[in-house]
């Protein structure tokens, strides 16, 4: 990246830099060249390796970078796919604010993004795929998660060509923002750092394979099964050359948006309807469909599943009498404990909740809607709220949707809740929802904060907006309406 001071030919901790392999606002990873030799830590480091290093060469003490060394050592005990980690060089002995050098086996290939200009044989596809579930097991055996999973960080010999006789060999080099699964079981989406924009900084390309809970805009969090949708985008951009969802928005940020907007609400069309004339066969494709089910539930629960039916459609394109279809999922096993997020026995209430969302969104009801939802604590009251909203959020998305039809506007809404212990403040459900719109509408449209329109909307009742909702202070246009700030809230 511009702004990063790694850069080609750069000497970091006694190792030249060579070449870029992955870079974002947090890490970089490249192949560098040792070039001192006085150091006595370097002496049983190889000439040519691969560095892991922090992108603005700051020592922040990072301790998920050492915590991932070590998760790296052990997945790459598992797996022959997974880059092997030979030391880290960290400031014990030097007065120095440089950041640890985390130093990589070197591997003889190129980044798998290189070679996805154009789609790859089914052949090659599949076996690269065997070798990317190997990966990614090895890691799921350790207790952690990718999250980021993308071409950048796959590295893989050259040529792939079927008609040689040796098969193209991958190794991966994970990042740093893997998670140990024992700190994302019991957590929403929403509750972890999520792929933002430091995440993503490289490219679009890790946006292109994430999976829809990883995203932060779910009411889930991410687990193993979410690397098994990244192998999904991976295996359809092997077989057809291209990504699953594409944005042609004019900026980085609409196009982010519109990718994960994909990701949750939109199904890509099969890989092989995508290029007919690729010969990929149905079945092929219905593995790839399978990785990518939007519900965790209906995806392959491990990764060794997935690679059970990769293998079998390798068998059906070698067989003398191959038979094209066969049962997926057969040998299948859930490798872990996962609760169900789905809702039983809702129905009723679902849709009535759905019938109020659709009346506001449609503009059938032109002053908006308010559902008041009762029961006892722990009746899920919470979760039938969130299914409700989450089920209606794709309907609202005109801009992110890619249809040419118009779609509603933006849907704003507000959650609370009538605390027993809150009841002591007044109005304090209602301020709280005001609180959420008033927010809501300026993250969709940041002019609206100085704006003359929320002036007119709220109107003479500024000073009674501002007394029971002291936030509103920070926004201008209530600064302007009111005259100033009234000692109350002084």
């Amino acid at each position: 990246m511009e702004h990063s001071p790694v850069k080609i030919g750069v000497e970091i901790r006694g190792f030249k830099i060579l070449q870029l392999l992955y870079t974002d606002t947090l890490y970089t990873c490249a192949r560098a060249k040792k070039i001192r030799t006085d150091d006595s830590r370097l002496h049983q480091i190889p000439e040519h390796v691969i560095v892991l290093v922090s992108s603005d060469l700051q020592d922040t003490e990072d301790v998920s970078l050492s915590g991932f060394f070590s998760m790296m050592t052990e997945a790459s005990r598992h797996s022959l796919h997974i880059l092997k980690p030979i030391a880290c060089l960290d400031n014990h002995d030097e007065n120095s604010n440089v950041s640890p050098l985390y130093i990589f086996e070197d591997f003889d290939g190129v980044d798998l993004s290189t070679v996805l200009l154009s789609s790859l044989p089914v052949y090659t596809s599949l076996r690269l795929g065997v070798q990317l579930c190997d990966a990614l097991a090895g890691l799921h055996k350790c207790g952690y998660i990718a999250r980021v999973f993308c071409p950048q960080n796959v590295l893989v010999t050259l040529p792939l060509d079927t008609s040689a006789p040796s098969i193209p060999i991958i190794k991966m080099f994970l990042l740093p923002f893997a998670l140990p699964c024992s700190q994302i079981s019991l957590h929403r989406s929403r509750d972890l750092p999520h792929l933002g924009n430091d995440v993503v900084g490289g490219g679009l390309s890790a946006l292109a394979c994430v999976a829809p809970e990883s995203t932060g805009r779910t009411d889930r969090g991410p687990d193993t099964r979410s690397d098994i949708y990244a192998l999904g985008c991976m295996l359809y951009q092997l077989l057809t050359g291209t990504t699953p969802f594409t944005s042609h928005a004019a900026t980085y940020m609409e196009q982010a948006l519109q990718l994960v907007h994909a990701h949750i609400a939109q199904q890509p069309p099969l890989v092989c309807e995508v290029f007919p004339g690729l010969g990929v066969p149905m079945v092929v494709s219905q593995v790839v469909r399978h990785c990518m089910a939007k519900d965790p539930a209906q995806r392959y629960q491990s990764m060794f599943g997935a690679q059970a039916d990769i293998l079998a459609c390798l068998r059906c394109m070698t067989a003398t009498s191959p038979g094209r279809d066969f049962k997926l999922a057969t040998h299948d096993l859930n490798a872990a404990l996962h609760f169900s997020h789905g809702l039983y026995g809702r129905e009723p209430q679902l849709l009535v909740l759905r019938d109020a969302l659709d009346r506001v969104i449609y503009r059938r009801s032109r002053s908006g809607a308010i559902v008041f939802v009762r029961g006892v604590a722990g009746s899920g009251k919470t979760t039938l709220i969130e299914e409700a909203i989450q089920s209606r959020l794709g309907l609202t998305s005109s801009s992110l949707s890619s249809s040419s039809s118009p779609s509603p506007p933006p849907l704003l809404y507000g959650r609370i809740k009538f605390e027993q212990y809150k009841s002591g403040i007044p109005y304090s459900a209602i301020t709280t929802t005001i609180g959420q719109l008033i927010s809501q509408a300026i993250s969709l449209d940041p002019d609206l904060e100085g704006s003359s329109e929320l002036r007119e909307i709220i109107g003479p009742n500024t000073h009674l907006l501002l007394e029971v909702w002291p936030a509103g202070v920070t926004l201008s246009a209530l600064r302007r309406n009111s005259g100033g700030i009234s000692s109350s809230l002084a």
